[in-house]
């Protein structure tokens, strides 16, 4: 039936009626349209006209049909393709380009081999005089091809149902397509495939010289392992039939078996993080219900994942849902069928080889994610009703390898450090407890915004009568396995009892929320009897001379002889008695023995090491990788030439790092630069507390002048008694009649004040002395003053008597 063949009835009928008619054969018509352009995961639907931002290039030409415009893949896929930073995801529309069937095609290949099992209602598709029309109609009553699932998974046995998806997906030994072969030239990250069939198999896993590893939602556990041993994944949601066990049939089925197996939706969901995505042949729809499904909660700052989809104005408004995900669309024009997907594969394959032709390519080196903290937002957290900390400005690509946050006692930097850990441990329930004090006294609802990278993690306070509801509105990375953070209190180096010897360890090879529970509650840190332990067996390892032990030690021996204050040279060889000591110049030392500095030091840097060692243990460098420390009061127990020199020892030793400290010591602030300070102060009058809206930078200032800044705002770095007396020396000294009625006292007092070095002594000095260095710009003005008057003071003319100056 047509349109065309009912134009004569309408006519006859006339009126309103021909018009009601003609509108609702349009209707059927137009959903017979669209249900024929579903397949097996519901890929190729229409998509918007391109937007003007989408550059086309030259069209490349199609055998048997016109030219086709092909979109220009964008710069920021190209580049993320060329730096092995890009996922490939393939639907069903893709399998198409090999002669595979899709949409009711490839439902119809699947109920004929079903007939005999289906239930009444399918078996009457079947049996109808089009049994394609009437596939189609039931689609649109049901609500597409994902229902109809449902209806065939209901009616038929899961085993015949799978059996039979199989036998209409199966492919020839040699079966492939242009387009498969020339997504296979780049060097993906790594590929997800969205349909049953084997093409991504093949292609990536078979017929490939660096093939990938095929992986189900059942390989959970080995995932986040492989993905730091530098394996390439060939994720398969939907299963391999090879085990039919992991076979999925719909997208709630898909669901279920990620319950079941979380670290494979949790490595699709880093992936989402940290990559750029591109789906080609996956329908808008499909997309969308699959990030729903890995990443729920997910939202991004930037547009960096790409579809390829079919040109349709009325997916505009579709395009906004995929917004929130980064999805931006490339859409072609389907006219003349789909040999525009071909074509823009070839175009991307050829724009990577010039990027890698340039040296613009190149896979990164580290196992970790190598992002950093940009900027942090708390709302409603400890003192601050809306602090916004930026780390590094937005249109800035380098963060700082240290942020350290000065202010008084009681201004919340503590609270900071401690609303970072809290974001990145996610829902984990021990961080959710302790960070439960962090929300303001009276409000009813707080949030904490980290920036990392172009990902923001969302985490979400309330107050439910005597409880605080916490919960964090998405995957954190640290969750994830793709970011190592650690956290340090205030208080930590705590002694601890000696190992009794070597003994096997049950530790995280993951990072693991556990590494930020003591900065997040505050407690006393306890981990030093942890890296003591691992310590111990490392040492009996390189005595045995275990190849990656004996790499363990040097390393450490080099960060320890640097960064642990004492004059340490390293570690000492472990003995029978299974005591820890260091190599000094006065002999061997026992580790329990070394200062509450060295301790503390060795605590953090010590444990540190630990983990990068552990998380990375494939790295050829495991203290190159990234990982983020925050650490409250780095310079606590800390000899002030350590404070001066732990800046940039860290640097050199762990350059992946970032740092987020706290700190009171001028010493170490005059080791950083003005990008790696931030200052935080009370306003006197409200009672708020905020950051100084100046830039500051003392890097290589004098102690006394970075005390006497905005950074400590002492009026001066000497003791509080003698400020008391020079306040009282020039309380009398700038009033002219006060000078001359107590002339004795004030002359007793300017002898007292330069017995401290504070003034010059030009009685008697016979040549001036050197002004001392005074911070505070005020101080020196009135002790330039005061020179000027000195000599009367000390031997007044009688003229001077009685009259005030």
């Amino acid at each position: 039936m047509s349109i065309e063949s009912i134009l004569p009835l309408i006519t006859g009928l006339g009126g309103i009626l021909g018009a009601i008619f003609f509108w609702h054969v349009r209707s059927w018509w137009g959903r017979k349209q669209w249900s024929n352009k579903d397949n097996a995961s519901n890929v190729e639907a229409d998509l918007p006209r391109p937007k003007e931002k989408i550059k086309v290039a030259a069209t490349l030409p199609t055998q048997g049909t016109d030219p086709v415009p092909t979109p220009e893949p964008p710069q920021e896929l190209t580049r993320a393709v060329a730096n092995g930073q890009a996922v490939l995801v393939l639907g069903s529309g893709a399998s198409a380009h090999a002669g595979l069937l899709t949409g009711i095609d490839f439902l119809l290949s699947v109920m004929s081999r079903l007939e005999s099992a289906l239930p009444k209602g399918l078996l009457q598709v079947m049996t109808a005089n089009d049994p394609r029309e009437e596939l189609a109609d039931l689609m649109t009553n049901l609500g597409g091809f994902a229902k109809m699932m449902d209806a065939l998974s209901a009616g038929v046995s899961r085993e015949r149902l799978v059996n039979s998806i199989e036998e209409s997906v199966r492919t020839s030994s040699d079966q492939t397509s242009s387009l498969h072969n020339a997504l296979a030239q780049p060097r993906w990250h790594a590929v997800v495939n969205l349909t049953w069939d084997d093409l991504a198999y093949k292609t990536f896993v078979e017929h490939t010289s660096t093939p990938m590893r095929s992986v189900t939602a059942r390989d959970s556990s080995e995932i986040s392992k492989s993905s730091r041993a530098g394996e390439r994944l060939l994720f398969e949601p939907f299963g391999d039939f090879g085990r039919k066990a992991s076979v999925t049939l719909t997208i709630e089925e898909m669901r279920r078996q990620f319950r079941q197996g979380p670290g494979f939706q949790r490595a699709l969901a880093g992936l989402l993080q940290t990559h750029s995505w591109l789906f080609i042949g996956v329908g808008i729809d499909t997309i969308e219900q699959f990030l729903q499904t890995i990443a729920s909660d997910f939202e991004t700052i930037d547009q960096r994942h790409f579809a390829l989809v079919p040109e349709n104005p009325t997916n505009a408004v579709r395009e906004s849902t995929l917004g929130r995900f980064g999805v931006s669309l490339l859409p072609y024009d389907a006219t003349h069928g789909h040999g525009a997907v071909s074509d823009f594969a070839k175009l991307l394959r050829s724009a990577v080889r010039a990027n890698e032709a340039k040296g613009t390519g190149g896979a990164l080196q580290t196992l970790l994610s190598p992002d950093r903290i940009g900027r942090v937002r708390l709302v409603n957290i400890g003192p601050f009703e809306d602090l916004n900390l930026t780390l590094a400005p937005p249109e800035s690509a380098d963060t700082p390898a240290w942020s350290v946050i000065f202010g008084g006692n009681g201004v919340g930097k503590s609270t900071i450090l401690r609303a970072i850990a809290l974001a990145f441990a996610g829902n984990d329930t021990a961080a959710l407890k302790a960070g439960a004090r962090l929300l303001r006294e009276g409000a009813s609802e707080g949030r904490i915004e980290v920036q990392l990278g172009t990902q923001v993690l969302r985490t979400s306070l309330v107050r439910d009568r005597t409880t605080v509801l916490i919960s964090s509105l998405q995957e954190t990375p640290l969750g994830l396995g793709t970011a190592l953070v650690l956290g340090f209190p205030a208080l930590r180096g705590a002694r601890s009892p000696s190992p009794a010897g070597p003994k096997p360890r049950v530790e995280p090879r993951d990072p693991d929320p556990a590494d930020l529970l003591a900065l997040i509650a505050g407690d006393v840190d306890g981990r030093l009897a942890d890296f003591k332990q691992w310590l111990v067996n490392v040492l009996v390892n390189a005595h045995d001379k275990h190849p990656r032990a004996i790499e363990m030690r040097d390393l450490l021996d080099s960060l320890i002889s640097e960064l642990v204050p004492g004059h340490i040279e390293g570690l000492a060889p472990i003995d029978d008695s299974f005591v820890i000591r260091v190599r000094t110049p006065e002999g061997l030392v026992p580790f329990d023995e070394l200062s509450q500095g060295m301790a503390s030091v060795f605590n953090w840097v010590g444990l540190l090491a630990q983990r990068l060692f552990s998380v990375c243990e494939l790295s050829p460098m495991p203290s190159n990788e990234p990982a983020i420390v925050l650490l409250d009061e780095i310079d606590a127990h800390l000899h002030p030439d350590w404070q001066r020199r732990l800046v940039e020892l860290t640097k050199r030793h762990f350059p992946g790092l970032q740092l987020i400290a706290t700190s009171h010591s001028a010493l170490l602030a005059g080791a950083l630069r003005g990008n790696e300070t931030r200052v935080l102060e009370r306003d006197p009058q409200d009672k708020k507390v905020s950051l100084f809206r100046y830039p500051i930078d003392l890097y290589g200032r004098r102690a006394q002048d970075i005390l006497t800044s905005p950074v400590f705002g002492l009026e001066s770095d000497r003791n509080p008694e003698l400020e008391r007396k020079i306040r009282d020396y020039f309380k009398i000294f700038e009033d002219p009649r006060a000078r001359i009625e107590k002339q004795e006292d004030l002359v007793e007092m300017a002898t007292e004040l330069r017995s401290y070095g504070y003034m010059l002594d030009p009685v008697g000095a016979g040549a001036a002395m050197p002004l001392p260095v005074i911070g505070n710009a005020e101080a020196a003005d009135r002790v330039a003053k005061h020179l000027a008057v000195l000599t009367e003071i000390a031997d007044p003319t009688p003229s001077s008597q009685g009259e005030p100056r």
